[in-house]
């Protein structure tokens, strides 16, 4: 009888660890992994809106000190967009399907930060002439976007698998 009662003791203990790792998964996943891509969607969409900003208000004419405030924070996003990848792709423990999608993704990433950068610096000395700048960072930043939702979507989809082990 204490024989059995300590095996079920023992498969209780056991039991509530195996939870404990499941809840814990889920948590990072959930918790962390989720919010931070989804941080780092909503800093590249930012980025975009500053770019198209910046050309908006370059042609409406107002004072260089007015669009410096929305240029410094386009620099600001496009450094911040370096760091989150750069945490993403060393800080977690990646598997083979999330490694690829990182580095599928450095290529568009690099492109939209280089030519949003680029687009802006011109806008900002010529609008006229950035035009074309400008509407030529919506490939890559589309590009960017679809791995992005694809990173979200298969967290999505880890998080739902460690909740039902």
């Amino acid at each position: 009888m204490v024989v059995a009662l300590g095996t079920v003791l023992l498969l209780t203990i056991y039991g509530f660890y195996k939870q404990r790792l499941v809840l814990s998964q889920v948590h990072e996943l959930a918790l962390q992994r989720i919010v931070q891509v989804n941080e780092f969607m909503a800093l590249s969409e930012q980025v975009q809106s500053d770019v198209f900003q910046i050309f908006v208000l370059k042609h409406m004419k107002l004072p260089d000190r007015e669009v410096r405030k929305v240029y410094d924070h386009l620099e600001q996003g496009l450094n911040d967009l370096g760091i989150i990848y750069g945490q993403i792709l060393y800080k977690w423990s990646l598997d083979q399907k999330e490694k690829q999608i990182l580095e599928q993704m450095k290529s568009p990433l690099d492109a939209f930060r280089q030519e949003a950068k680029q687009a802006a610096a011109v806008v900002f000395q010529n609008p006229s002439f950035g035009t074309l700048l400008v509407r030529s960072v919506a490939v890559p930043f589309a590009d960017f976007r679809t791995l992005l939702i694809e990173l979200l979507n298969y967290q999505k989809k880890k998080t739902r698998q460690a909740g039902l082990m």
